[in-house]
């Protein structure tokens, strides 16, 4: 007779070994890795001898890349008064910087499509996470931040951390799902006691690995304890608060036990580090209720019909 393991402590003890954070990432960045317009959007971006000609001539080299960032520039993610028709024209009018931004969000999700995630339905993680950075941008706009669209980037991509340790440890991240059904926002502990760590530190060190820029990575590695942030506070504010709007109605985990509610649960540190007071949710709810279908179908192909 075979006894199947149901205690945590005793499935914990008989899981592999625990893998570093450096270790977690080494492998993945081989399978995801940012496509190379993207890289070469980046690069240009951070050259000063650049031009905006140079950053349009490189988006253009990639038909789908260019294609996708028109579709956003003209849907109600700007919500623009004249159709723009080249990516020259998109330089223009949007600037270089939001461009490689949201260029980094499109080509993000395209890299994660070669790793394989038996625990979690991606079609539901990428809505989250297309929900809390278009809350991220919305709250951003209001609080008058300079780079809208960074926040964007940095709320889409808060949760990688997730991806890798669903792929790299499976049998540790089925314990932490087991959990977080009924502690959802309990999951960095959890996640501490399991693995020895959480993944805002995987997703901050696979960004950082990606060689995006610290005004990234460090808010999504502090974004659920924004105390201790020393650098880019604001922005940690901001995006601690998106998550937990999105974590409230968007848990990004399908299955049954996961509790959903329409009452996010907000660190108060966030509201006094970035300036805002809880009377802006609701106009940037709005905001993203205009903007979630065009975009999520612009960034996620076909994620839209899991609704």
């Amino acid at each position: 007779m075979v006894t199947t393991l149901t205690s945590p402590t005793l499935r914990l003890q008989s899981a592999p070994p625990i893998i570093s954070v450096e270790a977690m990432i080494s492998e993945v960045t081989a399978l995801a890795s940012l496509p190379g317009a993207c890289q070469r959007v980046m690069e240009i971006a951070d050259d000063q001898r650049a031009s905006a000609r140079d950053m349009a001539e490189i988006i253009s080299l990639d038909p789908g890349l260019a294609a996708r960032l028109l579709r956003l520039v003209n849907s109600a993610y700007y919500g623009l008064p004249q159709p723009i028709d080249n990516v020259a024209q998109a330089v223009h009018v949007i600037g270089t910087n939001a461009l490689r931004n949201l260029a980094l969000a499109t080509g993000a999700v395209s890299a994660f499509r070669g790793i394989s995630n038996q625990l979690v339905d991606m079609a539901s993680f990428w809505n989250a996470s297309v929900h809390c950075g278009l809350m991220a941008r919305a709250l951003a706009r209001i609080a008058r931040h300079q780079q809208p669209e960074r926040l964007f980037a940095t709320g889409l991509l808060h949760a990688v951390g997730q991806l890798v340790m669903y792929h790299r440890a499976p049998e540790r991240a089925t314990l932490v799902l087991d959990q977080i059904r009924t502690a959802p926002q309990a999951r960095p502990h959890i996640e501490q006691q399991v693995f020895g760590f959480t993944y805002c530190e995987v997703g901050a060190a696979l960004l950082e690995a990606w060689r995006l820029p610290a005004s990234m990575w460090l808010p999504i590695l502090h974004h659920r304890t924004p105390q201790r942030a020393s650098d880019f506070r604001s922005d940690t504010a901001l995006l601690t608060i998106a998550q937990a709007v999105a974590a409230a109605v968007e848990p990004g985990v399908k299955a049954p036990g996961v509790p959903t509610s329409t009452t996010p649960d907000i660190d108060p540190v966030a509201w006094m580090q970035c300036g805002l007071a809880a009377d802006v949710l609701a106009p940037a709810f709005e905001e993203v209720d205009a903007q979630w279908f065009d975009v999520i179908e612009i960034i996620v192909p076909g994620g839209t019909l899991v609704y």
